[in-house]
Formats: C-alpha cells, sequence, structure tokens
C-alpha cells in the first residue's frame, strides 16, 4: 500500500503567522491539506515557534521538521496496526508460492495446439493473486533451444492478453522459468459469480514438442485436511488444465487436460486488510452505511497520525540539543509530558482501528483462537 493517502488527513500548520514563508516549499498548499482539520503544529500542541528553535543544518527548516515528523507517524501507525492486527487476529487462508504440482511423472496426450492451465478465484473481499512467473517443462521433443510465449488471458475477453512472458527452454525435462514484467495481479474482491471469471495461462505448442503431465493437486489427498495442506491454493480457487485448437476456442472446444501440461504458476495470495485505511483518510468526517462506525474511526485514523507526529516532533526537538532561553523553550519537561501523552492518544487510536475494523473490510482474517474481540464503545 502506497503511504501517501494518509499524508493528508493532517495537515502540517494553521498559524496565520508569515515569518516563516520564505522557507515554505513550493507545493505548501498541497502538503498543508488538512481533510480533518487537524495538524501537526497548533496551538495545543507544539507551537510553531517551538520547532523552529530545533530547526538547523542538520534538521533542516521548520517545514522540513514538520513533513519528517508526519511522514514518519503514518509510516509508524501502518506498522502498529498491522502488529496490532495479528494479536488478535488470524489469516484463514493457508499460504502458498506455486499452484500445480512441479512433479513431472510422465507425458501428457498432445490433443490439440494450445495448451495449458487456468484458474478460477473464488469471491474474496480483501484477497488479491499476485503471479510473478510460470515454470514450463517439456517431457519430449526438444532438440534445439525454444522460445516460448506464454500469455494470461480472462474468459471475459479472449482476444486480448493480459500479460505475456517467455520461456526459453534448452533440453527435455528442464524447467525453464518465464517471469512476467511485472507482477500479474488479481483482485479476487472484484471476482463476480455470474461472471465466472476464469484466468487462463496458454502457450501454442512447438511442433513435435510433447508437454510433461503434472497434476493441479499434490499428495495422496487421503483426507479434506491432507488435500488443503499439500495444496493450499485450492483453497480459494478451482484448478483446471486445458488444451484447444486456438485460444479464440477456449471456453468452446476444450479438449481433455486433466493436468497443468507442464506449467507451474508460481502465485502467492496477499490479504489485503489496510488499504481501507486510505478511504478512512479521505473522508474521515463522512457517515457511511456503518451506523456512524466509519466516522468515528476516520477521526481515530487522524488523531492518531496527529498524536504520534507530535510525539515524533517533541522527539526532534529534544535530539537537536538546541533547548535554551533563546529557543523560546525554557525547559525540556513540558515536552517529554506532551510527548507521554500525545503516545498514550496515539495508542487508543490504534486499539480503536484494530478492534472496531468492519467486518466487510477482507474475509482474509478470522478471530485468533482464545483471544476474543469485544466491541463496546471507541476509546478516547
Amino acid at each position: 500500500m502506497s503511504l501517501d493517502c494518509l499524508n493528508n488527513i493532517v495537515g502540517l500548520s494553521d498559524t496565520d503567522c508569515n515569518c516563516w514563508d520564505s522557507s515554505k516549499p513550493a507545493d505548501f498548499g498541497t502538503l498543508n491539506e488538512s481533510l480533518s482539520g487537524l495538524y501537526v503544529s497548533q496551538p495545543n500542541t507544539i507551537p510553531i515557534r517551538w520547532t523552529n528553535g530545533a530547526a538547523d543544518c542538520e534538521n533542516g527548516g521548520v517545514w522540513d521538521l514538520l513533513i519528517q515528523a508526519r511522514k514518519d507517524a503514518v509510516r509508524d501507525l501502518v506498522a502498529d496496526f498491522l502488529a496490532a492486527n495479528s494479536q488478535v487476529r488470524k489469516d484463514q487462508f493457508l499460504p502458498f508460492t506455486k499452484i500445480g504440482d512441479p512433479y513431472y511423472k510422465r507425458a501428457t496426450l498432445v490433443r490439440g495446439d494450445v495448451a495449458g492451465a487456468y484458474i478460477e478465484p473464488y469471491d474474496i473481499r480483501g484477497g488479491k493473486i499476485r503471479v510473478e512467473s510460470v515454470d514450463l517443462t517439456f517431457f519430449s521433443g526438444v532438440t534445439a533451444p525454444l522460445s516460448v510465449d506464454i500469455s494470461i488471458y480472462s474468459s471475459l475477453d479472449l482476444n486480448t492478453p493480459l500479460a505475456t512472458a517467455t520461456a526459453n527452454i534448452t533440453a527435455n525435462k528442464v524447467t525453464a522459468t518465464a517471469v512476467f514484467p511485472t507482477p500479474f495481479i488479481i483482485d479476487m474482491g472484484d471476482i463476480r459469480e455470474d461472471l465466472d471469471e476464469r484466468f487462463y495461462f496458454l502457450y501454442d505448442i512447438p511442433t513435435g514438442v510433447t508437454p510433461v503431465y503434472n497434476d493441479t493437486e499434490r499428495g495422496c489427498n487421503c483426507s479434506r485436511k491432507t488435500k488443503y495442506r499439500d495444496n493450499p491454493h485450492l483453497q480459494v480457487m478451482q484448478v483446471g488444465g486445458a488444451q484447444t485448437d486456438a485460444v479464440s476456442n477456449v471456453l468452446v472446444n476444450t479438449l481433455s487436460s486433466g493436468g497443468m501440461n507442464g506449467l507451474v504458476i508460481n502465485a502467492s495470495m496477499e490479504c489485503d486488510y489496510y488499504s481501507w485505511l486510505c478511504e478512512l483518510a479521505q473522508k474521515p468526517n463522512e457517515l457511511t452505511s456503518q451506523g456512524g462506525q466509519r466516522l468515528k474511526l476516520g477521526m481515530a485514523l487522524a488523531d492518531g497520525i496527529q498524536a504520534k507526529a507530535v510525539a515524533n516532533l517533541a522527539q526532534s526537538i529534544i535530539n537537536s540539543g538546541r533547548i535554551n532561553y533563546y529557543t523560546m523553550v525554557l525547559d525540556v519537561k513540558p515536552l517529554y509530558i506532551a510527548m507521554n501523552s500525545y503516545l498514550k492518544i496515539y495508542q487508543k487510536a490504534i486499539d480503536n482501528l484494530v478492534y472496531f475494523m468492519p467486518e466487510d473490510v477482507t474475509d482474509c482474517l478470522v478471530c485468533a483462537t482464545d483471544k476474543r474481540m469485544r466491541k463496546n464503545q471507541i476509546l478516547r
């Protein structure tokens, strides 16, 4: 997730004083936008004149200090949110890195000109399939190096490939990896059951070449538990093989092919339960169908980022070594008091974001065993 979407839920400073106008960044209007009405530096946090006292050639100017304090606050909040989530929730689905059995037992039966495999993801909110590359192995018929293009198609549009990678085959029973220029991402939350969308990984079979036969599953499949333990990708998708006379005919003229036709898809599932913070940040005061729940969470997010930024700024001023009469900070004690106070606000914000995360954010997480989540009222 890009963290930029969280920057402007809190601004830098609400001061009208023009004392520091000359050092403002060129895009100050954009940097200082506050969607929540909160700022890092305001009269009840750390006045900008205190911040100015810590400005020097090492720390930068006033605005450098404020920008860095907010940037670090956004980074810290996301990291602490993820860590706190792991204490009360766990992943519902087992991790995997490969789709298909990489154990090649025999040759497949060639019945068409085009071969490959498909995956049909289930509709899972917050789930994404990330495909980095595809492995391809031929059983026989390779007499010279071959370059084989493997393309991904959606069953909703078989005319234009979504991505293509090339496998450079050197010999029989030697696996070649085709790496996509950029990872191919499937948003499982966009899968509509009425469309039954499949993603086909297809290639033209070189003349005289026979792919190996590798199955969609591995293991003995003695029980349901064993099946998903050995093939965790089957928890979140259907997998099958395909041979046909042409890509455009794969839906109407798929020839029998129970295996993967020599393909292994190098893919993993990502569980996204953090990008919803971007939605909160863009409209923190907006009422939603959650009965106002997200209004509270939007402001909790703003409170959290402001609080951590103020604490970061206080620490920067303390670390600057310029706390004296001339910087208008007569005593370091108020800074420590402010820092500790805002860190408590920050921790409450993290707790609220974790414990009150709406159920429609993701299907990827379930409550951890023996760690009950209680939703009473938002913490303040």
